[in-house]
């Protein structure tokens, strides 16, 4: 009798083992899938980071650069103090070059410029452009504004190309 005891449940066994290995199987996926939702999540946590810190830097160039077309609009001298000017243009706003155009950067961030172009009433210098202003009363006309990446790239050149 104890022989037929134990054969009977070996046999017990054999089908429970396949439920475990399902079972198994079952909760391996669902922790697999946990994981690469948490990572995931993590990721998009990051760039979303990322894309809050450069607009924030985007929105304090802006914010900067309509200071400066304030001051350049009320013909002050002193505009712009935490900008560089690119062409044409000395100390103060109201240096312009020969056809009335500034061009002015504005840091937005470590790696991005906001590169704002400003041509000044009748092509005049901003001190002279107070009596020829426009019909909307601007001194200034925005010619261009954009963002321009100051990041360097150096290309590997090692490897030769091949021609035919």
């Amino acid at each position: 009798m104890s022989s037929e005891s134990s054969s009977s449940s070996s046999f017990q066994t054999v089908n429970g083992g396949v439920s475990l290995f399902l079972l198994t199987f079952i909760i391996l996926c669902l922790v697999s899938f946990a994981a690469l939702s948490i990572v995931s999540a993590r990721a998009d946590a990051r760039l979303t980071e990322k894309y809050r810190q450069q607009t924030e830097y985007y929105y304090g160039a802006r914010n900067e650069a309509q200071k400066y077309l304030q001051e350049l609009d009320g013909g002050s001298t002193s505009a712009g103090t935490g900008a560089e000017f690119d062409v044409g243009v000395g100390a103060g706003a109201g240096a312009a070059g020969a056809d009335g155009v500034i061009t002015k950067r504005f840091s937005a961030g470590p790696h991005m410029d906001l590169v704002l172009t400003v041509q000044t009433a009748g092509g005049q210098n901003a001190s002279a452009a107070a009596s020829a202003a426009g019909p909307d009363g601007r001194n200034y006309r925005v010619i261009c504004e954009k963002t321009e990446s100051t990041v360097t790239y150096n290309y590997d050149s090692t490897l030769p190309v091949m021609k035919r």
